[in-house]
């Protein structure tokens, strides 16, 4: 999703020409230093207008368009709601917290701990209220490269959905594989983990993905896809964006039946709510069991539904409490998307085949401008996959294969050095399949802050 703001002002100049001027200054909102229109700015703007194309708004309403609420009676409330929020709840790090929050997240009641579940991040939504179509949509979080449209994938979901009348459920849940993933090549899917069985499958043609989910039903008499809930936000007449987390967690046991009620396949995911040694316990459990960690849920916080990540609401930690405390590498990964390469060292058994992979992040400075960093050379590649990623180039060199450029890869690493902010010894965990580089921004701050 992440353009250059350049692209984003010239896409909405263009569409000045479907929409009346007056309109058009009304959704660009100026949220930039000193009243400058940032890139989001610009995001949010075309974000709507894609909602109001896709709702194939003609132009003769188009033209009465004067205000930013004027074209809410032209999209689905559904996605309306979707369209109203920048983005899903993120995480803060632990370790980015003080000392005394850090304690106070194991100490307190009002921090409810979850497993940290590794899918595809989506927003559920089923609908059937009078005045507007029922139905089931599935947003991720992320936007359109081409004209920042929201994403949907419902069409991608083999499931059958009966929703009771005067009904909005809205859930923020992980869209999960939970079966074997070498069964996966019976179906033509190639698929190295369960991240990127789920990934895959969103990613191909909707006949075909539904093709492949009902022969899977047919011989498993399981669902192919699995909805981890994360957190209600809307149910049972009540916006639980708008209310304290706590409230959420307090019906989050009835919301995950009332789900699978309808006929989503949802599921809840491991919480634990006791004293300090319980949650540790529960930390060490997960991690021992190769999970992804733990997410705490601040009873007293709230869902922020922005890029900002609140240490307020959710804090993630995905090491063991003593590694984290004892700054045994950032005490969390790092996604980072390549961005080129380094060949390996002439003379040696990988001579001709490429060495290493540069990554960079986007580096968000204090004025709020972003742009590329490299955080790191990433060597250590798989010989496989040193292989997968070389070719011969136009001028008959060997060169990085276009598919590897911009896919987003998990790091880890000791620290970051100070003259180049990079990060030391990395060590590359995993490809995301799931995320996009626009979600791989760092504030200088926080890079600044992992310096030893």
């Amino acid at each position: 999703m992440l353009k250059r703001k350049e692209d984003l002002v010239a896409l909405f100049e263009e569409a000045r020409n479907e929409f009346p001027e007056q309109f058009m200054n009304d959704i660009l909102k100026a949220t930039g230093r000193g009243g400058t229109y940032a890139a989001r700015d610009y995001t949010r703007a075309l974000r709507l207008i894609a909602c109001l194309r896709q709702a194939g708004i003609s132009p003769e309403s188009a033209s009465t368009l004067q205000k930013y609420e004027d074209s809410k009676q032209f999209i689905h409330p559904a996605v309306w709601f979707r369209h109203s929020y920048d983005s899903v709840n993120l995480a803060a790090r632990f370790d980015q917290l003080k000392e005394k929050e850090q304690k106070e997240i194991f100490q307190s009641k009002d921090w409810v701990f979850t497993e940290k579940i590794d899918g595809f991040r989506v927003w559920l939504i089923a609908y059937n209220r009078p005045g507007h179509r029922p139905g089931v949509w599935m947003f991720s979080r992320n936007y359109s490269d081409v004209d920042c449209s929201l994403c949907e994938y419902w069409d991608h979901v083999f499931q059958t959905i009966s929703i009771p009348e005067n009904t909005i459920f809205v859930a923020d849940c992980e869209c999960v594989y939970d079966g074997d993933v070498d069964i996966l090549k019976n179906y033509e899917l190639v698929a190295e983990t369960q991240l990127q069985a789920v990934t895959s499958m969103a990613q191909m043609n909707a006949p075909q993905s539904l093709a492949i989910q009902k022969q899977y039903l047919q011989d498993t008499g399981k669902q192919f896809f699995t909805f981890a809930l994360i957190h209600p936000l809307y149910f049972n007449g009540k916006s639980y964006t708008k209310r304290t987390l706590g409230e959420g967690i307090d019906v989050y046991d009835d919301a995950v039946k009332f789900g699978q009620s309808m006929g989503f396949n949802i599921r809840p995911v491991l919480r634990c709510a006791g004293s300090e040694e319980e949650k540790k316990s529960f930390l060490d459990s997960i991690l021992a069991n190769k999970g992804e960690g733990i997410v705490a849920h601040n009873r007293n916080g709230y869902y922020t539904a922005s890029e900002n990540r609140d240490k307020t609401s959710w804090v993630k930690l995905k090491r063991s409490v003593t590694a984290t405390l004892n700054k045994e590498g950032l005490g969390d990964s790092i996604d980072a998307f390549i961005t080129g390469f380094k060949m390996s060292t002439e003379g040696t058994s990988r001579e001709g085949l490429i060495g290493a992979l540069e990554c960079s992040i986007m580096l968000m400075e204090s004025d709020g401008s972003v742009h590329p960093h490299v955080i790191s050379y990433v060597p250590g590649l798989s010989l496989e996959l040193a292989k997968q990623a070389t070719i011969t180039g136009v001028d008959g060199k060997p060169a990085l294969h276009p598919d590897f450029y911009n896919k987003v890869v998990e790091l880890d690493g000791q620290d970051i050095s100070s003259k180049s902010m990079r990060l030391s010894h990395p060590k590359m965990i995993r490809f995301r399949f799931d995320k996009n580089k626009s979600e791989c921004i760092y504030t200088r701050q926080w890079i600044e802050s992992q310096i030893m």
